[in-house]
């Protein structure tokens, strides 16, 4: 079994002050959101949205010609779109390129905290459903202190 990718660190694990920022991922979510009509539901970006992510997910991962989470690119949009609403619901989040999730961007959190939701849709994809993303994502808002998060 592959190693999964961690969906978070600690602050301080991984010197997150000096990553670069990375622009575009946040352009990866934004067209893979408007390829993605949901009938009345709208990838609009919001929290309650990411659900339908975790459909997609769902879905994709049950598909006879199920191929692996690195071979898929909607999987990393998704988590490309699952990061964005993290970064849009909390001011000062971004997105950075850092080595220690090379060569996959992460969000650095106002707190120092790096978290990986392209990994965690990855790891949603190829393993558990269990795995909610819906609930990673509270979890992240939840670690940021109340000023910060607009969830």
């Amino acid at each position: 079994m592959e190693a999964r990718s961690p969906a978070a660190a600690e602050p301080g694990e991984a010197g997150e002050a000096s990553a670069p920022e990375d622009p575009t991922v946040r352009r990866t979510a934004e067209e893979w959101a408007a390829a993605h009509p949901v009938g009345t539901d709208i990838l609009d970006f919001s929290i309650e949205s990411v659900d339908q992510v975790e459909s997609f997910l769902d879905q994709w991962s049950r598909r006879l010609d199920h191929v692996t989470a690195e071979e898929n690119d909607d999987v990393r949009a998704a988590g490309a779109y699952v990061g964005e609403v993290l970064v849009r619901a909390v001011p000062g989040a971004r997105w950075v390129r850092h080595p220690a999730f090379t060569p996959t961007p992460v969000v650095a959190m106002p707190s120092g905290r790096l978290e990986n939701p392209i990994g965690k849709a990855m790891n949603r994809y190829d393993g558990d459903e269990s795995d909610s993303i819906a609930s990673w994502l509270d979890a992240a808002l939840a670690s940021e202190p109340d000023e910060t998060a607009r969830g």
